[in-house]
């Protein structure tokens, strides 16, 4: 640390003798996916940091890139939080927010060439411009003395412990909900769905006092599930869901993103499960790259460390490759009108697929004889809502309800009892589901 104090010092006297506004350029530089600051980034950011506190004024623009790996949607995150990432860290080393501005640049702006490996390793970055004016060489130096006194008095004090207020909790739900808090002191969001949210102490980098706005929609339950009609696919693959939320911080009319140094956590309770995996978007689930995935032993519970917002997020596992498509004609209800969906004795769910006519299918798990059938219906075309629900149990699926089906070259078991399953005119039975553990 010396070292660097000295060096940048004398670079600072050198260059006040011949201007009076500076620029300081600096890059650092990331590997494939990584967006997190290492312990040579952070050297190299303090060296730039000296040189901001021996400043009368000064700006900072961050701008983060990648190489064009992956989607673009996705390289918008990335980069944004290879910029964030040093905000935060400057931040937390005391320079003012207001002096900062930072942007996710994706993969434009390439400095190397995307068909080489060593020109992509060029690209994942973030560029670090200051533009500063210097102090005479006198408050330099009591800068740095400054910075020496304060290591050494945050060393002496690294044992005290300092009381901070205990965490507010909100009380919200079910389905969906919205809020307000401010950014100072924990909270503790409770969804009576279950799901309990935990945001720290300035979780957010914005330099506003405006309060924040939350929307939380709570879909941990089969009910909310089947309700919103949330597909269980990815690609052609069939996936099992367990629960799924979506949750959005707005502040006015500036954007605001979440500090990574303080990050929110997403608690969803459930039985440990070493297949179920972290997905994002539902319209089309893909596995989530970039927020991290955990499991928390003490609450029984998920534990989903929040990086970005802005999407539904998932848990889901692997429908097994052994599973049987389970073959039902469904009645009452037009083609397109609802999904249907069938429920496992462990809560998980997976939606049907519409095959032709009245005929629905559904992956099955080999080793499940038991299963349930649910879906609801609403027509809103008059004045007075019509409500339909379709509830079928099969206790014990056995060779003689079913016989072998084959429908454009491909193989299903067709349930024979009953002929048919009928929606009924009604609302939704909420007790009759099979719903996630709750905390």
């Amino acid at each position: 640390m010396k070292k660097i104090i000295l060096v940048t010092a004398f670079w600072l006297v050198y260059i006040t003798q011949y201007s009076q506004m500076n620029t300081l350029k600096e890059t650092i530089f990331f590997n494939i996916g990584k967006t997190n600051l290492t312990q040579a980034h952070k050297n190299k950011l303090d060296s730039v940091i000296i040189v901001i506190n021996a400043s009368e004024t000064y700006k900072v623009d961050l701008k983060g890139y990648t190489c064009n790996i992956g989607s673009l949607s996705i390289n918008n995150v990335v980069s944004k939080l290879r910029a964030l990432n040093v905000y935060n860290y400057l931040v937390d080393k005391g320079v003012e927010r207001k002096h900062i501005k930072y942007e996710g640049k994706a993969m434009y702006n390439p400095l190397g060439d995307n068909k080489t490996a060593d020109g992509r390793s060029k690209n994942r970055r973030t560029e670090i411009e200051v533009l500063f004016k210097l102090m005479d060489l006198e408050n330099i130096q009591q800068n740095n003395n400054s910075s020496n006194n304060n290591a050494s008095n945050n060393k002496q004090n690294s044992n005290t412990t300092i009381n901070k207020p205990a965490a507010k909790t909100i009380e919200i739900g079910p389905e969906m909900v919205t809020g307000q808090f401010t950014n100072e002191n924990n909270k503790l969001i409770k969804s009576s769905n279950g799901i309990q949210i935990e945001i720290p102490e300035y979780s957010f980098s914005s330099p506003s006092k405006e309060p924040f706005e939350f929307d939380m929609k709570d879909y941990t339950q089969n009910y909310d599930i089947i309700k919103k009609n949330i597909a269980t696919k990815s690609g052609k693959q069939n996936l099992m869901l367990m629960g799924a939320y979506s949750l959005n911080f707005t502040q006015g009319n500036e954007e605001i993103t979440l500090n990574t140094n303080s990050p929110v956590k997403v608690y969803i309770p459930g039985a440990f499960d070493p297949e179920v995996k972290l997905y994002t978007n539902h319209r089309n689930w893909t596995l989530d790259t970039i927020n991290a995935l955990s499991y928390d032993d003490a609450k029984k519970s998920y534990v989903i460390t929040t990086k970005y917002l802005g999407q539904m997020f998932g848990l889901l596992k692997p429908m097994p490759e052994t599973s049987k498509n389970i073959l039902f004609k469904i009645s009452n209800i037009g083609k397109g009108e609802a999904k249907p969906y069938a429920i496992f004795d462990n809560c998980m769910i997976v939606s049907g697929n519409y095959v032709k006519g009245k005929l629905y299918s559904f992956p099955i798990p080999s080793d499940k004889s038991s299963f349930k059938i649910r879906a609801a219906y609403s027509d809103f075309s008059s004045k007075t809502p019509t409500h339909y629900y379709l509830s079928e149990d099969i206790k014990q699926l056995e060779p003689k309800q079913v016989s072998n089906k084959k429908i454009n070259e491909k193989e299903f078991m067709r349930i024979c009892t009953p002929s048919k399953f009928q929606y009924k005119q009604t609302q939704m039975d909420r007790s009759s589901l099979c719903e996630t553990p709750q905390n």
